[in-house]
């Protein structure tokens, strides 16, 4: 579980990076930056690998 929220906080924050390089946790994320960000995206970043999924950076 704690693989699938990394997942998506990476998402969230690649996201708001890509949308505004200058970006900085804690201000505002720009309107729509987080839209193309799906259950599919996230779980396209993660691979099987023996009983475990790893995250592909």
């Amino acid at each position: 579980m704690q693989q699938y929220e990394r997942a998506y906080r990476q998402a969230f924050l690649d996201a708001a990076r890509k949308a505004d390089p200058k970006w900085e946790i804690g201000k505002p994320i720009k309107s729509g930056a987080l839209d193309g960000i799906t259950r599919k995206s996230v779980e396209s970043t993660l691979k099987k690998s023996g009983g475990s999924l790893d995250i592909q950076i």
